[in-house]
């Protein structure tokens, strides 16, 4: 497996992103027992890109495999970044860094809901990272549309008022909805084969009769014990506001 492992990485060298999601797949399915993570790095200072891959296996710890091809950007340079990067915004002029914005938007420690989502977010990135879910041109459609019906964007005008407001492409939205699709998937995923279990562990806490709104409350709790299970093995860390409120929250 490592050699195969090692193989792909060669085979990445200089390929974009989609061609490397492509080589991955392949050696998910030649290994379908190990959990591959692929990280790909660009780097700023001559645009090559260089990737890296974390191989889990349950209860064995994680491998990390990486491949440098010879005329590739040396080792001691990469990470070099651009004074421009730690800029969010310049206007008229004058430039807002990161660290600013951030500071400015101190009030949001308050705002525990939020924190709350941001870590939910990442932690369903990591699991479609490692286990992706594949939407047909279909299903994404079907996302688009009932992503716009729930926010009322009825007609085209509509929803590309919505989308100007919020500086958003054709491929951002597209990118959205399949993100929030995937991790619908990811829920299903979670859920599947254990909602009656469940039920019947449980019963007194949802009244009788297992119908379709029980079955959807069920879901929601077993889904967020396995987040909050995910978040009890993560290792979170916040790099701004202060560690007494980090904690807190």
């Amino acid at each position: 497996m490592l050699s195969d492992a090692l193989d792909t990485l060669r085979d990445l060298a200089g390929t974009d992103p989609a061609e490397a999601s492509d080589h991955l797949r392949r050696l998910r399915e030649r290994h379908p027992d190990v959990r591959f993570r692929l990280l790909c790095q660009r780097e700023e200072y001559d645009g090559s890109r260089h990737y890296d891959l974390l191989i889990k296996r349950a209860g064995e710890g994680t491998v990390s495999l990486s491949w440098c091809p010879e005329q590739n950007l040396p080792w001691p340079l990469r990470g070099v970044h651009r004074a421009s990067e730690l800029l969010l915004l310049r206007i008229d002029g004058v430039g807002v860094t990161v660290a600013d914005a951030v500071a400015r938007l101190d009030f949001l420690w308050d705002e525990a809901r939020l924190m709350d989502r941001i870590v939910t977010a990442t932690l369903l990135q990591a699991e479609l990272t490692e286990s992706p879910v594949e939407l047909t041109d279909d299903e994404l459609q079907e996302a688009v549309d009932a992503f716009r019906r729930a926010r009322g964007l009825l007609t085209v005008e509509q929803t590309r008022a919505w989308m100007d407001q919020r500086c958003l492409t054709d491929v951002d939205l597209a990118a959205l909805v399949a993100g929030e699709a995937a991790a619908a998937r990811v829920r299903e995923r979670v859920t599947a084969g254990r909602v009656e279990s469940y039920f019947a562990e449980h019963q007194a806490e949802f009244g009788a009769v297992l119908d379709d709104e029980t079955r959807r409350r069920v879901e929601r709790r077993i889904f967020d014990e396995w987040l909050a299970e995910r978040r009890r093995a993560a290792k979170i860390e916040w790099f701004w506001g202060t560690t007494a409120r980090t904690g807190a929250l």
